[in-house]
């Protein structure tokens, strides 16, 4: 049977990727309500979240900082209290 994981592993003895790897770690630990990964071989940090959120949010940035902020983006949005229109009258009411 042939390894499926399309991502190669980090370079032993790189100590960027492993550093990387590490803020990467740091930032799941603080962030339990996010997925977050470094992907060597684009050179981004991915953050998934695990809480209701559109459909293909994902947060990606090369800088941990960024990534933290696009983060905060997202759970900010989410807090929002979904809107709908209403049929009879044709306006935009809170559900």
């Amino acid at each position: 049977m042939s390894d499926s994981n399309p991502v190669p592993p980090p370079v032993e003895g790189d100590p960027q990727e492993a550093a990387c790897h590490r803020e990467a770690a740091r930032i799941r630990q603080e962030r339990e309500g996010w997925v977050v990964i470094w992907v060597p071989h684009a050179s981004r940090y991915k953050a998934y979240p695990k809480f209701r959120a559109p459909r293909g949010t994902v947060a990606s940035a090369a800088q941990p900082g960024e990534l933290l902020a696009q983060m905060d983006k997202v759970e900010l949005a989410a807090r929002k209290p979904a809107k709908q229109v209403t049929e009879d009258e044709g306006v935009t009411a809170p559900r």
